[in-house]
């Protein structure tokens, strides 16, 4: 059985993000900029829709077409986003596994591209999120339904104990399910994903299966190595934001306990106001938020494309190896 190398593999992925960091900027930075300001008009919009919602429950006469337009808002804009991030996320790792691949040399003034390769990793993003989605919905449900099932066995079993008792139990029993279902979306995640993109560009072809196969058994090493690489640098960016930021989100903060607690304003009021600091802080911060969300980007889809490059050529060797 063919072995990811934890240690070169986690090298190679340092190398190509960090020493290829400029040029890998050269692929990042427009997509970037792209779905930054998607974002900046969108994610307000999507809170006005909470806050539209909330508007009408907190009134005497509930309006149901009100609370329907309400959601529309936020489940169309959440979909608009959720698809736009996946097409330039596929935008970034394209155009970074072909550096990674060394089929792609020096550096490019900016990257966007439509063809054949790219719609490939589109189109794998897609059918791999739905697959997520589908497996968390189906599960969702079957957590709800077994913890049910538990509480009414024990009460059909006629054990003793408070409602609070009961309560916990069912608590226990739902958190441990759910344990289990992070679980099974980490390993389907890193089984369907971690050289997916390279298997798409390397082979030219659309395969999900040859990326499910050549992983098998390397699930706890890749784990360990999307650990090492994303970790350290989730921990240093969130330090930098929150340094950075920290003035503005203790203001939010404030204003919003503020509100809630002297005001005795609905819900409704206070999501909008939410929504309007967050659009001034976005909009005020943007010189800042940009450089940042560059540099984050570039290093975080830098690691993931060295990683799957290095992860699916020493896989690919060693089946050739074996194979000879």
């Amino acid at each position: 059985m063919s072995s990811v190398p934890v240690g070169g593999t986690i090298r190679r992925a340092c190398e190509f993000a960090f020493r290829g960091f400029l040029g890998n900027l050269g692929i990042v930075w427009l997509p970037v900029v792209l779905i930054g300001t998607l974002v900046m008009f969108t994610v307000p919009h999507m809170l006005s829709g909470i806050s539209r919602m909330l508007a009408t429950l907190s009134t005497h006469r509930v309006n149901p077409f009100e609370i329907a337009a309400g959601g529309m808002i936020f489940v169309r804009d959440a979909v608009l986003l959720g698809v736009a991030a996946l097409f330039f996320r596929a935008q970034m790792m394209t155009g970074l596994t072909e550096r990674a691949l060394g089929r792609r040399t020096g550096f490019v003034p900016f990257y966007l591209s439509v063809g054949p390769t790219f719609w490939r990793v589109f189109g794998a993003y897609i059918l791999v999120s739905l697959l997520l989605l589908a497996v968390q919905i189906a599960a969702g449900v079957a957590i709800v339904l077994l913890s049910a099932v538990f509480v009414a066995t024990i009460h059909g079993a006629g054990a003793g104990g408070t409602d609070l008792g009961l309560r916990m139990t069912m608590g226990l029993v739902y958190i441990l399910l759910r344990v289990v279902l992070w679980i099974v979306e980490i390993y389907l995640f890193i089984r369907l994903t971690f050289v997916l993109t390279a298997v798409i560009v390397a082979e030219q072809r659309f395969d999900l299966v040859r990326a499910w196969q050549l992983v098998r058994g390397n699930i706890v090493r890749i784990f360990v190595v999307g650990l090492v690489i994303f970790i350290p640098l989730f921990v240093a960016m969130m330090l930098v934001y929150g340094l950075v930021f920290a003035a503005d989100i203790l203001t939010l903060i404030q204003s919003v306990v503020h509100e809630a607690a002297h005001a005795g304003r609905t819900p409704a009021a206070i999501v909008q106001q939410s929504v309007d600091l967050v659009r001034t802080m976005l909009q005020s911060r943007w010189y800042l938020l940009l450089p940042l969300a560059l540099i984050g980007a570039t290093l975080e889809y830098g690691l993931a494309a060295g990683a799957g490059v290095a992860g699916y050529q020493a896989l690919l060797a060693k089946s050739d190896d074996g194979a000879a």
